[in-house]
């Protein structure tokens, strides 16, 4: 069905009507106007298909290029990664990508100190000792806990003493010396924590009994 016009009134009629009714008058049943009527009708069609297709063509354009933008920028991280660490500790880097927590705290301690490899990097340091404390191991939370009192892996070196004590303390409750030395340390100065002689001395006295020896020192020099 296509519209056309009425040739009295002017108003817009079906093609299939044989009087206009509006004004009653009967209509023009020219085969030609009738074909006119209706190529215009399909020629509004096509064009709105038309339409319809480019813009689907140019989604299509845009989520290509962004994926591949995105996938190529992921191969580049990782070939980064891969370039920038040594190939002495490639093994224990893929261990610890691969969420071996041993592997993570060892490779926080190098990142920390540069063993033998030439470079040090807090913020890598303080990620790796994150990965292994947040799985439970009590040496990487002990060590987590001294970086971020130092302020190691921040950008400008501002101690986080909140979050330092934390993860001290729950090295310290899983009864690690050097743990609760440095927590009794903390406790002595009043650093991050309200001082607290007594309490200083408490843990002092368990990392002692292990055998640390600044604990034992500390505890000689408090005259205990």
């Amino acid at each position: 069905m296509a519209i056309i016009k009425c040739e009295n009134c002017g108003k817009k009629v079906s093609d299939k009507a044989k009087a206009c009714p509006h004004c009653g008058r009967v209509l023009n049943q020219d085969p030609r106007l009738l074909n006119k009527a209706r190529t215009g009708s399909n020629t509004a069609i096509s064009t709105h298909k038309n339409s319809t297709s480019k813009k689907k063509n140019l989604w299509i354009v845009v989520c290509s290029t962004v994926i591949t933008i995105v996938a190529l920028m992921v191969i580049g991280y990782y070939w980064h990664e891969r370039k920038r660490i040594p190939d002495a500790i490639r093994p224990l880097y893929e261990k610890a990508m691969s969420g071996d927590a041993k592997a993570q705290l060892e490779l926080g301690n190098i990142y920390r100190d540069g063993d033998d490899y030439d470079f040090t990097d807090y913020t890598e340091a303080v990620k790796w000792y994150r990965k292994a404390a947040e799985q439970g191991i009590a040496e990487a939370q002990f060590e987590l806990g001294r970086c971020l009192l130092k302020g190691l892996g921040d950008p400008e070196f501002h101690p986080d003493t909140d979050e330092g004590v934390k993860w001290v303390r729950k090295a310290v409750e899983q009864g690690y010396a050097k743990a609760q030395m440095q927590l009794g340390d903390l406790y002595e100065n009043g650093y991050g924590v309200p001082q607290d002689i007594h309490e200083a001395i408490r843990l002092y006295r368990l990392a002692a009994e292990q055998g640390d020896d600044d604990a034992i020192h500390a505890l000689e020099r408090l005259g205990y």
